[in-house]
């Protein structure tokens, strides 16, 4: 092997070495100091200087990327794209509702009944924006 392969080669096994021990020395002071846990610091606004990628994952609301045991990265792609898939449905309908909401505020100037713009023009308004929403216009239709 060349220098410049020897050297990529270092790199590349000190990396290696240096996440493992990382890991090691986050689960001896996770299993150690067990009170407060990284999520409870995290929950009551702190940082957690000591947490890992598992944890971080969960905290902010990507658990559905870990097994269901939470020890490591899940390997069942039909249950990730299937959460993937269903956040990705929960984010359009709640902007959806925004927008809708908007657009209701704009046609308060016309005077329409509350109950028609509640139960009528709402929905549909909604139903609208969600049909022109898809993963190249995650945001929906906006006018």
């Amino acid at each position: 092997m060349c220098a410049a392969d020897l050297t990529m080669a270092w790199r590349y096994f000190r990396q290696m070495y240096l996440q493992e021990k990382k890991f090691i020395i986050d689960n001896i002071l996770n299993t150690t100091c067990s009170s407060p846990t990284s999520t409870d610091l995290v929950n009551a606004g702190h940082f957690a200087h000591f947490n890992n990628s598992l944890a971080a994952l969960s905290q902010h609301g990507l658990g559905y990327f870990l097994n269901s045991a939470g020890t490591g990265p899940s390997t069942d792609t039909t249950t990730i794209i299937n959460n993937i898939t269903n956040g990705f449905n929960g984010f359009n309908d709640n902007t959806c509702e925004e927008y809708a909401k908007l657009w209701v505020e704009q046609l308060a100037p016309c005077h329409y009944s509350e109950d028609s713009l509640r139960f009528v023009s709402l929905p549909r308004l909604v139903q609208v924006c969600k049909e022109g929403t898809d993963a190249d216009h995650p945001f929906g239709a906006s006018s």
